[in-house]
């Protein structure tokens, strides 16, 4: 049989409690960024939203994703994260195009930001998070 996925979940609660599983090992861990290695390649995270430029908004800061080329990174706000598995196909349906960095999201605190990251040949995940929105993300 072919290899079995491993599940990845990410979860940081207020910028001072993180919990990842479905790492291999950790390449690089400091107070700027962090490095895994997961089971089906590595993924660059940096656990970090930055106020947006009007009240109500925040974007993904642009250090927290990697989108090789022929990929795009796509978004969602919720209540809760949206389940996404790397190596299943993604339908953007619903989903929002983002550039980490430069897109600004219309938030509340409390609500997920999910990330998905898919090659946008095959379309097929190749990474993804998410990350809780805190008030100190938000603009006012």
């Amino acid at each position: 049989g072919g290899k079995s996925m491993m599940e990845h979940r990410l979860e940081l609660l207020g910028r001072e409690h993180l919990t990842v599983s479905g790492v291999e090992d950790v390449e690089r861990f400091d107070e700027n960024c962090i490095v895994f290695v997961w089971g089906e390649g590595d993924i660059t995270i940096t656990p970090a939203l930055t106020k947006g430029s009007a009240s109500g908004k925040t974007k993904v800061t642009s250090a927290s994703v990697t989108v090789p080329g022929g990929s795009s990174c796509y978004a969602k706000v919720g209540t809760s994260p949206v389940a996404v598995a790397v190596g299943e196909a993604f339908d953007n349906t619903g989903w929002t195009s983002c550039t980490p960095g430069t897109t600004e999201f219309s938030v509340t605190a409390g609500q997920y930001i999910t990330l998905v990251i898919y090659d946008t040949t095959t379309t097929v995940v190749q990474d993804t998070g998410y990350v809780k929105v805190t008030a100190g993300d938000i603009g006012s």
